[in-house]
């Protein structure tokens, strides 16, 4: 495997089987805590370089709309904000093998869709996969029920933004619901009447931000008939800033 480093990007660029990747190894680092389990990290961060050399085909029943951060460098191609920090973003996904690629013209092409059927697509899917979700239940916590959802998709925080979740959450915590997503794999939800539940999940949400391998983000988001941004927490605060 020969690789060499990207200096306008500060990332490594790896080829795999004739593949060029472009590696940021932040997200390793991230990860890493100095214990015994960081050889294992390290190994399952490789596996999942080496993985993205040799995707799964491409098909339409992989489009889904994600939730990522806006300050890559690169933009994606087909994306919409949904937050000062996040973006809705098409993606192909691999449940399987946990990787996920940004949508471009000339996957679309390949797939022989417009951007239109791909983005209908992608919500059809979104909403299939929720249904599909376990959900788990933590708590009561001063009184409220968090829910979450096992894993089963590259991004659970995405999730959020399947057009049925209303008719998935509200039998058990209510609408319409207040959330974080401090990262891909990991969000919680609970009924928005019990907004002071916020200032006890500051500090854990500031700390997944933090050291997850994909950070997603520190904002407070209320969802009802749109998802949106209500506040965000910083670093040493326990409660969030609302605006």
């Amino acid at each position: 495997m020969r690789y060499a480093s990207d200096p306008g990007s500060g990332r490594c660029v790896v080829w795999v089987r004739g593949a060029k990747l472009v590696v940021s190894l932040e997200n390793l680092a991230r990860q890493l805590t100095g214990d015994d389990g960081d050889a294992e990290r390290v190994e399952w961060f490789t596996d999942q370089v080496i993985g993205a050399a040799g995707p799964a085909a491409l098909t339409a029943d992989g489009l889904y709309w994600y939730l990522e951060s806006n300050d890559y460098q690169e933009r994606a191609d087909y994306r919409a904000a949904v937050s000062p920090r996040l973006d809705r973003v098409l993606v192909h996904a691999d449940p399987d093998a946990a990787l996920i690629r940004w949508i471009t013209p000339r996957i679309l092409s390949e797939l022989g869709l417009s951007a239109d059927e791909a983005s209908a697509r992608a919500w059809f899917n979104l909403d299939t996969a929720l249904r599909r979700a376990p959900q788990v239940t933590t708590g009561p916590v001063d009184g409220v029920t968090l829910l979450s959802f096992a894993m089963g998709q590259p991004s659970n925080a995405s999730l959020l933004l399947a057009p049925s979740l209303r008719e998935a959450v509200s039998g058990l915590v209510g609408w319409p619901v207040l959330a974080v997503i401090p990262e891909r794999d990991l969000v919680y939800l609970w009924n928005a009447g019990h907004r002071e539940l916020a200032h006890r999940l500051g500090k854990m949400v500031v700390r997944m931000q933090a050291s997850a391998p994909y950070p997603l983000s520190t904002e407070l988001f209320e969802i009802s008939d749109s998802i949106r941004a209500i506040g965000s927490y910083r670093p040493g605060d326990s409660a969030a800033d609302e605006h």
